[in-house]
């Protein structure tokens, strides 16, 4: 009572002030007389009297004018429609329209009796029970219920029963869910979900038919039943399809089991609680209850709902938590959909309390917009959600288990999956925007809203080609970019530090980061430009603008210039690839990456050389093509050298079938010839051609062979003791 009493307190003093603004703002300015025709003189015709006054005007204005006075110029007359209607003025105020304003004031003020209509809804309530057996021919109401409870059974059972009936079917299927074929299993039970929702269909029409046909009372209460009953069902099959609360591996998101059936029920509840109390409303408007029951019972239904929404979220808030994790497509989550996760409840609850304030708003002013709204807003919240997870399972299922394949490349559906997904949402973003903004904003005008959705339109196709360009850039690019030289840090090749880092580098994949970066430039331009003059801008001007400033820039920053336009050469040169050891004066090293105006050089022992083009100079490359490598080794004076040569050549050719090396080796290891003769040694010259990736491997691994090698046959390695002899003694100690 206290609530009610502060409600009527609360309209009896803002309606006074509503209705005083209503007429303030509605005041009419005097009414503005146009002069009417003189009416006609006795005796006289009409026309016989206006050819009289006109002849007297006409000799009024002569003598004026012959007497040297100027006549008064009779003001202009208001401008009239064809319609014969006098034109407003620019300076006449706007005459406002007061009934909309009146018919807030009168809504606002029912407001209390509306919440007085409490004992009233009890009664319309109970004249439910005998309308529905006050037309003869109606059954009695007892076995009316139980017939109508036993058909809402019926319903239900023959979705349960189809499912049953399919259920190993649908076992079958889960079994087979990888691959492509994982795609069309997916699709197949989403069929036999859809069996049980077309039985369940035929059971109700057919229920319809033969128990409760007619328009009488009683049919149409069990009409308004089953389709309750079957928009059940129909959620249901849309979750279930989602959830798969018993076949984890049709499951769309990774969640465990107890979560996927612990968010089944919350929304089969749910759903249950908002289609009984929408069916008490639409109850009390068939049977013609007053418009004051009717609006409470639309926002008793609304404090229901409001409750079960808030209630059902809160109670799942960790395993919904867990599904937003679920909707990733990496290991680690993407740092928006961690952030879902971890707040989303803060978002939920005041939005379904905005929706609560909304419903009970519209139902007191009778204005539906903005709570339709915001439904509409929720269940294309909800569309997406559905969509990201199906889009996410079957992405995966088409590239398999691995996100990457082994060389890091990009896999197509990934790429095609965002596209369709950005798709998706721009045109959920589209449809909500129309929904607000033209709906219930009414911020265009009906002759506007063609106009204005026509250019959205045009300028959401542009975003969309663009973003499919990007893609497709990005996804080509990639390919080589996953293939490019990467730096191999210290320690990272074996514990006998025999294998190396292995350098792949192409001319492709070199310059994918300069053409990748021209490219998204030039796409970003373009549909700039296209999108500005579709929105009826006149780029003429800008590009002429760009040019100028450009061209200042350009004067402004030669030194910049020089080194763009230097790199750029040295790149069509083929000069250099990433991955490749170089020598440019003033340092040397692996290149590492560039920019658009300076090159990356990696030392072996670490440093990074940034080094602008424009002061390369001369470029000396170690990595192109073949390396020949030629080392010297000391031997006693005595060795064989027709043995050694032998030994030699029969090592290079067991290099040369090690499945390891072949590859590597272009020509294989040989004794070039004796190099120099000192005291105590003979230096003998190796060498070998190689692919530039290992040398230094290779030369090891030649070394090894020839130490196992040569004492096995009697050569020995010179030693650095050096013995002398008297004049006719023995050498020192023997």
């Amino acid at each position: 009572m206290r609530c009610v009493n502060t409600a009527n307190n609360i309209t009896r003093l803002a309606a006074p002030l509503l209705l005083l603004l209503a007429l303030f703002t509605a005041t009419p300015s005097p009414a503005q007389t146009s002069p009417e025709p003189a009416a006609p003189a006795a005796g006289l015709t009409q026309a016989e009297t206006d050819a009289l006054v006109d002849r007297i005007s006409t000799e009024v204005v002569r003598r004026l004018r012959a007497e040297g006075l100027s006549p008064a110029t009779p003001a202009a007359a208001p401008a009239t429609t064809p319609a014969g209607k006098a034109k407003p003025t620019a300076d006449a105020p706007m005459m406002a329209d007061d009934s909309m304003d009146e018919d807030y004031v009168r809504r606002f003020a029912r407001a209390g009796s509306i919440f007085m209509a409490l004992p009233a809804l009890g009664d319309e309530l109970a004249r439910v029970p005998g309308m529905l057996t006050s037309m003869e021919g109606e059954r009695p109401l007892g076995s009316y219920l139980a017939l109508l409870l036993l058909a809402g059974v019926l319903v239900i059972a023959a979705d349960a029963a189809a499912r049953i009936i399919t259920d190993p079917l649908r076992r079958s299927l889960a079994a087979h869910m990888h691959g492509s074929r994982g795609v069309g299993a997916l699709a197949l039970l989403a069929l036999l979900d859809a069996l049980g929702l077309i039985a369940a269909w035929l059971v109700s029409h057919g229920l319809l038919s033969v128990w409760f046909p007619g328009t009488l009372p009683q049919s149409r209460f069990a009409s308004l039943v089953l389709l309750s009953v079957f928009s059940w069902l129909l959620y249901m099959f849309v979750f279930r399809a989602a959830l798969r609360p018993k076949l984890r591996p049709a499951r769309l998101v990774e969640i465990s089991d107890d979560d996927a059936s612990a968010i089944f029920r919350a929304i089969g509840i749910v759903v249950a609680m908002v289609l009984v109390s929408r069916g008490i409303t639409r109850v009390l408007t068939a049977i013609g209850a007053p418009e004051d029951v009717t609006a409470l019972a639309e926002i008793l239904e609304a404090l229901v709902v409001v409750a079960a929404f808030i209630i059902g979220a809160v109670r799942q808030r960790h395993p919904a938590a867990r599904f937003f994790l679920g909707l990733s497509r990496r290991a680690e989550p993407h740092p928006v959909i961690a952030g879902i996760s971890q707040h989303w409840i803060a978002v939920a609850i005041p939005f379904f309390l905005i929706l609560g304030i909304a419903r009970i708003h519209g139902a007191v002013m009778d204005q539906t917009m903005v709570p339709e709204a915001l439904v509409t807003t929720l269940n294309v919240v909800i569309g997406l959600l559905l969509m990201e997870a199906v889009t996410g399972k079957v992405t995966r299922l088409v590239r398999g288990p691995h996100a990457r394949a082994a060389d890091g490349a990009p896999h197509l559906p990934d790429v095609v999956a965002r596209c369709l997904r950005f798709a998706v949402f721009m045109i959920a973003g589209l449809y909500l925007a129309e929904v607000w903004i033209l709906d219930v904003l009414a911020l265009a005008s009906m002759m506007d809203t063609g106009r204005v959705t026509a250019g959205v339109l045009a300028v959401g196709t542009t975003a969309f080609v663009s973003y499919c360009s990007f893609e497709a850039i990005r996804y080509l690019t990639d390919r080589y970019a996953a293939r490019a030289y990467k730096p191999v840090m210290p320690g990272a090749e074996d514990p006998d530090g025999d294998t190396p880092a292995v350098v792949e580098s192409s001319r492709a994949g070199t310059l994918v980061p300069l053409v990748r970066v021209v490219l998204y430039a030039t796409l970003a331009i373009l549909v700039t430009l296209t999108v500005l003059s579709q929105l009826g801008i006149n780029i003429t001007a800008l590009i002429a603008g760009a040019s100028v400033v450009g061209l200042a820039i350009s004067f402004g920053s030669q030194t910049l210039v020089k080194d763009i336009v230097s790199g750029v050469f040295y790149l069509v040169d083929d000069a250099f690839r990433v991955g490749e050891y170089i020598d440019v004066g003033k340092g040397k090293g692996t290149v590492e990456g560039f920019t658009m105006r300076s090159l990356k050089l990696r030392h072996q022992s670490g440093q990074i050389h940034t080094i602008p083009f424009g002061q390369l100079g001369q470029i000396t490359n170690f990595s192109r093509d073949w390396t020949t490598a030629k080392f010297n080794l000391r031997f006693m004076p005595n060795t064989d050298l027709e043995k050694l040569r032998k030994v030699v050549k029969k090592i290079g050719v067991e290099m040369m079938d090690d499945p390891e090396m072949k590859d590597e080796i272009l020509m294989p290891l040989k004794m070039q010839g004796v190099a120099d003769i000192t005291d105590s040694a003979i230096v003998v010259r190796f060498k070998f051609t190689v692919k530039p990736n290992k040398p230094s491997y290779i030369q090891r691994e030649a070394l090894k062979r020839m130490f196992r090698a040569f004492p096995e046959v009697g050569i020995e390695f010179a030693n650095a003791v050096l013995a002398l002899q008297n004049l006719g003694g023995r050498p020192e100690g023997s």
